[in-house]
């Protein structure tokens, strides 16, 4: 199939399928030039394939081809994968700002109980020291 210039008159854009003399030809013989179509089926999403170029006049001779051999990306394919990637991206950063998070409250909890444990001790050394004077008033 031969490139061709989207300004030239024989190009015909009709409901989002393109007609270009050098589509295959369509065999009800109605109207010889294919159109291109998009399927919007599993396992064919995206694929492009040309059809019967009388499908919206209510008369489709069943012709079918895809235009890709199959397992080729499709701009489809192509979107979902940069899509995805995009939202793992986001994902990933958004994992790394919570572990800085995380490492943050976990050294507030470490610095917390240190400070537990040193309040535990001032107040048991206050309770020794309160004892001790208890006995040494009684001793006097």
């Amino acid at each position: 199939m031969s490139s061709f210039d989207w300004t030239d008159t024989r190009n015909i854009i009709l409901n989002r399928e393109y007609i270009h003399p050098d589509n295959p030809i369509c065999d009800c013989g109605n109207r010889p030039i294919a159109v291109v179509r998009t399927s919007y089926d599993r396992p064919n999403i995206g694929r492009r394939y040309y059809a019967c170029g009388l499908f919206y006049e209510g008369i489709d001779c069943g012709f079918h081809q895809w235009m890709e051999p199959s397992g080729t990306k499709s701009a489809y394919d192509i979107y979902v994968v940069e899509t995805l990637y995009e939202a793992y991206n986001e994902k990933c950063s958004q994992n790394v700002e919570l572990t800085k998070c995380i490492d943050g409250l976990m050294d507030i909890v470490k610095k917390l109980k240190e400070e537990k444990e040193e309040l535990i001790l001032d107040a048991a050394n206050m309770e020794f020291k309160v004892i001790i004077e208890r006995i040494d008033k009684k001793k006097e």
